[in-house]
């Protein structure tokens, strides 16, 4: 199967056996990733879990980033192992290609992480942040009016009632508490 490696040299083809080898267990942990056999967890080499869906982006020391790191070295091995001839200044190059290859797959595993948070809006986030005023609110709940507040970085209109005084459009407003599923008690802020 390996007729092709018998007449390299034996550091030619041990960066040969790493690539091949880091690559097979690189693409059967992205298919068992993408079909969801991989339960979302990494073992960490101490022997610890680290759970992927709480939003923790893994420590640097895991299975998934030795095999980045052997696939980069591995690879690189294969390619520059012709056009550097110093053995010591290969295995540089080819530590850093390995290590830029766990910071990418890192970056990217992290931004992915990112994705899968919860950015649903609940009413109950906007207690306690301020306000302003979209459509006045009437005096003494005797009528609602709109309000405008930022949450998680989005901003929601929500219905507005209020005990005190008529709050003016444009005005700024603390919400105290929530009504209903679409209105708050606000206070002039």
């Amino acid at each position: 199967m390996f007729h092709f490696m018998q007449d390299m040299p034996g550091l030619l083809q041990a960066y040969w056996i790493i690539a091949l080898a880091a690559s097979l267990i690189f693409v059967i942990q992205t298919v068992l990733s993408f079909i969801g056999l991989d339960a979302d967890t990494d073992t960490d080499v101490s022997g610890a879990d680290v759970d992927l869906s709480s939003g923790d982006v893994p420590g640097m020391f895991t299975f998934r980033n030795l095999i980045s790191f052997l696939l980069g070295y591995g690879w690189s091995g294969v390619c520059f192992y012709s056009l550097i001839s110093s053995v010591l200044w290969l295995n540089v190059v080819n530590v850093a290609v390995g290590l830029l290859f766990v910071l990418t797959f890192f970056l990217i595993i992290s931004q992915i992480m990112k994705l899968g948070k919860d950015a649903s809006f609940r009413i109950q986030q906007s207690v306690g942040l301020n306000a302003d005023v979209y459509l006045r609110i009437p005096a003494r709940r005797s009528g609602t009016g709109k309000v405008q507040v930022s949450v998680n970085g989005t901003v929601h209109e929500l219905d507005a009632v209020t005990d005190g005084e008529e709050l003016p459009t444009a005005g700024k407003v603390h919400i105290d508490s929530v009504i209903d599923s679409s209105t708050v008690l606000v206070s002039r802020g």
